[in-house]
């Protein structure tokens, strides 16, 4: 038994990959329930920064901490502990650039050059503020991990990849733990009709992107994980995307898997065998949740004592990036303790019904929660504007504008819209352009992977975030930067 737990502590301290995946799981699973415990840890993970020979572990690091954003956060700071982490990684990014003499290339100072520029307009705009310069920070950080980052041949770019989507997997399978055990559910109001939507570690829309992305990684790594796990975490992942009733994250999802079978063509029996599986797990698990009932999670937390309305009403004190576009009005008003999770009639069945009736009357802005009238408010707000605006944007945030249809200020909720109000003409073209050509050219790590055997899964995983970009705003976040901007 000695000799045997000796061995395990010898892995962990050799394997460093291994060992900062698990003080990370450590943090963000223990670092609510007591402060003292999130602080050792917290201060571990920056003692491995600073140790870190690596600029991927430190990557890795900043990745994992992604999915838990809105839920690690020391309120003296007045947000996540990445902003901790972000000081640390940018200081030993910096000392490593500065101490090897490492050059940036074209790609670095034209993404510089184009920020810069952002900048430069939002100042002469009288548009700055300090989420500009987090934003823009943010940006510059990726580019410092992207000019360090040195990956010679593909054996070394497999391997960041691989080590990428193992990231990607325990991160979003943690996120979706912890939403269970929190029981962090959103109550979505529309009408008549009530769903009770998943919202793990954010809130619903970007939960089900996050485990798109995970089943995805998953895909891109299968081979290296043993087949049963494999079967029963994809399984998983797609009852957890369904729980978050997402009818645009289920929509990308299905198009990715279509796609994914497309580039695996020549597979296409072996595809079909597993995806059969998967599918067959995914049901039983789905049936299987209908007959348990959500409820008894609900009593095992009364039974220890923890605010269920404080937990369910955490949607109030998000940041306002992805408010939901139907609930007008306070959420806290809506919400009853007693009423958290029914999966009879509720979520993803009256979802259906609502949009079968929305097609059937023919009520387009409805039947996408807003979002269409929201790509019209913000094309005409993009050109009725001063024409230096128009051709530059302002700066890099994401802004409201008043709409009708929601007679009050909303978000746009789409990347595009997005780039073109705050870039203008010319930085919506630069950006389409750039997203375009790395994605079609197969660019990453700054190198062509075309010839890496993850090349497919990468340009996979890039189209689903593509296409969640209609319905998200995904520029800022680090997920959608650690593909385009690596």
């Amino acid at each position: 038994m000695i000799t045997t737990i000796k061995n395990i502590l010898n892995n962990i301290k050799i394997h460093n990959f291994e060992r900062i995946i698990i003080e990370l799981i450590l943090l963000t699973m223990l670092f609510n329930t007591n402060i003292i415990v999130g602080v050792v840890f917290l201060l571990i993970i920056i003692f491995e920064i600073l140790l870190s020979k690596d600029t991927k572990n430190m990557l890795f690091i900043f990745i994992f901490l992604s999915f838990f954003d809105e839920k690690i956060q020391i309120k003296q700071l007045g947000g996540s502990v990445s902003r901790i982490i972000m000081l640390f990684i940018l200081l030993k990014l910096a000392i490593q650039i500065i101490k090897n003499k490492i050059k940036p290339n074209k790609f670095h100072i034209g993404v510089i050059i184009f920020f810069t520029i952002s900048f430069i307009v939002g100042v002469i705009e009288k548009n700055i503020n300090m989420e500009v310069f987090v934003t823009i920070f943010n940006i510059f950080l990726f580019i410092c991990f992207s000019i360090t980052l040195n990956l010679e041949n593909n054996e070394e770019i497999e391997d960041f990849i691989e080590k990428l989507c193992y990231t990607i997997v325990i991160a979003v399978l943690c996120a979706s733990i912890y939403g269970l055990i929190t029981i962090s559910f959103f109550k979505d109001v529309r009408g008549d009709t009530i769903s009770y939507r998943f919202k793990g570690t954010y809130e619903p829309n970007f939960m089900c992107m996050y485990l798109n992305l995970a089943i995805l990684a998953l895909f891109t790594i299968k081979e290296k994980v043993n087949k049963i796990l494999y079967y029963i975490l994809s399984a998983l992942f797609i009852n957890f995307a369904i729980l978050t009733v997402s009818m645009t994250g289920l929509g990308v999802l299905l198009v990715s898997i279509i796609i994914y079978f497309m580039f695996y063509i020549k597979e296409w029996k072996k595809l079909l065998k597993e995806l059969g599986i998967i599918f067959l797990i995914s049901i039983i698990m789905f049936f299987g949740i209908k007959i348990v009932k959500i409820e008894s999670l609900m009593e095992h937390v009364n039974s220890n004592n923890q605010n269920n309305s404080e937990v369910i009403n955490e949607v109030e004190n998000s940041q306002p990036i992805e408010e939901n576009l139907n609930n007008i009005g306070n959420t806290k008003s809506q919400v009853d303790d007693d009423d958290l999770i029914y999966l009879e009639e509720s979520g993803i069945h009256a979802r259906i019904r609502r949009i079968i009736n929305q097609l059937e009357n023919g009520k387009i802005d409805d039947l996408t929660s807003g979002r269409t009238a929201l790509v019209r408010t913000f094309f005409k707000a993009s050109f009725n504007r001063p024409i230096l605006e128009i051709l530059f944007g302002n700066n890099p945030i994401n802004k409201k504008v008043y709409c009708d249809f929601f007679d009050r200020e909303c978000f746009s909720h789409n990347s595009y819209m997005d780039c073109l109000y705050n870039f203008g003409i010319v930085g919506f073209g630069v950006i389409i352009g750039f997203l375009l050509y790395r994605t079609i050219k197969n660019i990453y790590v700054n190198t062509n992977i075309t010839d890496c055997k993850y090349s497919k899964n990468i340009k996979i995983i890039r189209i689903m975030l593509l296409m969640c970009a209609v319905a998200l705003t995904l520029y800022t976040k680090r997920m959608f930067l650690i593909l385009f901007l690596i």
